[in-house]
């Protein structure tokens, strides 16, 4: 498994990505309401199309004293919107992900995520006028894919990671705050991992209790206290996302 640092937030390089990105949505065109929202086309292959459409649901509200900006992130996958993007299903679908796969495809997923959540392994591709996965990021959906076909497992991986990078980039477009860097985009996708991880962990706990032991729900109690001071908001610690993605310290 190739080497992967811990970051411990956002660095110059991952901040110029992000920039970058905030500033093209602010250029996005953008219609009156959501009825009549304006879709942008950031990325598109052979498989997939990302595209926002502007304004979202949110754009205009008041939160925290500040107008929220906002779009709404839509996946085309053989010509067909995958529009269901709520944090609900995606915490689903990586939970079940982690029940199908293999330990290293597992871990190589939680990589990824993490990946995004930084940026790193994203190049700008002129065609796109974007920045986009890099062949050796490409490579490594490739293997899992592989994984989940073998075990015919129907699901699309490449556009599910296409979701979360767009969600990531959208909440950029909400949040991001230069006095915190790791508001928007990361927190956001370190609570993709970070919920499927934890509950994973709770239920192999409760798998193992031995008759008459007593359940300790602290770690549960900790998630839920985070949720409800956060914003919907939960990382894991630098300790287990470590341990957890096996990263370098």
């Amino acid at each position: 498994m190739e080497e992967l640092k811990y970051q411990k937030s956002s660095n110059l390089e991952c901040e110029e990505k992000r920039n970058f990105r905030v500033h093209k949505a602010i250029e996005f065109k953008s219609g009156n309401t959501v009825d009549d929202a304006i879709p942008t086309t950031v990325f598109k292959d052979d498989d997939i199309e990302l595209v926002f459409k502007k304004p979202g649901k949110d754009h205009g509200k008041e939160k925290k004293g500040r107008l929220l900006r906002d779009m709404t992130p839509t996946i085309y996958a053989d010509n067909n919107p995958i529009v269901d993007g709520t944090f609900k299903e995606i915490w689903k679908h990586i939970y079940n992900l982690q029940q199908i796969l293999d330990d290293e495809s597992r871990i190589m997923l939680y990589r990824l995520i993490y990946k995004m959540a930084y940026m790193i392994d994203f190049e700008l591709d002129d065609k796109n006028d974007n920045y986009i996965p890099n062949k050796a990021f490409k490579d490594d959906v490739k293997k899992i894919q592989s994984v989940l076909d073998d075990k015919k497992y129907n699901f699309n991986l490449k556009a599910f990671l296409g979701f979360l990078d767009i969600l990531g980039w959208n909440e950029d477009y909400r949040y991001k705050n230069d006095d915190n860097r790791d508001q928007g985009r990361i927190n956001c996708l370190l609570t993709m991992i970070s919920v499927p991880i934890e509950l994973k962990k709770l239920c192999n706990r409760i798998l193992e209790l031995k008759e008459n032991e007593l359940f300790d729900f602290d770690n549960l109690i900790d998630m839920c206290y985070t949720f409800s001071i956060s914003g919907g908001l939960y990382v894991l610690s630098k300790k287990e996302l470590i341990e957890e993605l096996k990263l370098n310290d």
